[in-house]
């Protein structure tokens, strides 16, 4: 799909290797006891609750990334990061808002094609990078922004511009740090052996900051600053393991098996990302 991280596509990957992959099986019970076959996944749990306004509104959440973002990415390995299912999306959002969960590899699982090997959709895979996650968490977070900036205001009116402030400045945060990560891994890299990772997987990696945005800024529905302060520590907190985590394969996997010895530069650029977190946080929760 992505092509692999400084090397062939269906090299080893991870944590793990090839060997997490057949310890993980085809699908995503790794870590997640059960796997995708449990009966609690996002349609059930809404229909239970909801009944037919929840699954109403996953079916639309599904239909607005397809009609305004999936149809723009032509070619199939683009399409692969919208190629998700709703047991992806619950396994996945499990992960990140709380990573000390998964306790199995880390590694991306791959599989043979025509012409050599590449790596598992997200639908099979929950290492996977996605972008069907990342948008919608951002629109979430571009609302619930916008929203509290209504009640905060004197005037208790929305504006577009609002919105559009929002947006702007979210996604220019959004693009800057997916193009430092980038930037920083190619940085790691020495003459005999390239660190990077395809930009829509960085891409994909930092769009789930937005999910923990907006979970903290609807903390502050509570009108209580210590349960605002906790979803903000607690968010910065999985956010980092979840970065480090996953930089921790592009960087040191293939380093491992290749012979590569590590650098203290990859160590600093783990380190920088872990530690810029909590400010990244504090900037996108700072709505009134």
């Amino acid at each position: 799909m992505d092509g692999g991280y400084g090397r062939a596509p269906g090299a080893y990957d991870g944590m793990g290797g090839r060997e997490a992959s057949s310890s993980q099986g085809g699908g995503f019970g790794g870590g997640f006891g059960g796997g995708f076959g449990a009966p609690t996944s996002p349609r059930s749990l809404a229909a239970a609750g909801l009944g037919v306004y929840g699954g109403k509104f996953l079916n639309d959440g599904a239909s607005f990334v397809s009609s305004n973002y999936a149809k723009y990415f032509s070619t199939a390995s683009m399409r692969a990061y919208f190629d998700v299912t709703e047991s992806y999306v619950f396994h996945k959002m499990r992960l990140v808002l709380c990573p000390f969960l998964h306790k199995g590899s880390w590694a991306r699982l791959p599989e043979s094609v025509a012409g050599g090997t590449a790596y598992k959709p997200p639908r099979n895979d929950i290492n996977a990078p996605d972008l069907y996650i990342p948008l919608m968490a951002f629109w979430t977070y571009v609302l619930t922004a916008s929203i509290r900036e209504v009640f905060s205001s004197k005037s208790g009116s929305f504006t577009p511009e609002a919105l559009a402030t929002h947006a702007w400045w979210s996604g220019l945060l959004w693009a800057g740090e997916s193009a430092f990560i980038w930037v920083a891994l190619r940085s790691t890299s020495s003459a005999n052996h390239i660190v990077s990772a395809p930009i829509l997987d960085v891409a994909a990696y930092v769009g789930y900051t937005f999910t923990y945005g907006s979970m903290t800024l609807m903390s502050k529905m509570f009108n209580k600053t210590y349960v605002f302060w906790f979803f903000l520590i607690w968010s910065a907190l999985c956010n980092a393991v979840f970065m480090a985590k996953t930089l921790k394969r592009i960087i040191f996997s293939e380093a491992r098996h290749s012979g590569y010895s590590q650098s203290m530069s990859q160590n600093y650029v783990l380190l920088a990302v872990v530690v810029a977190q909590p400010f990244i946080h504090f900037w996108l929760c700072r709505t009134p």
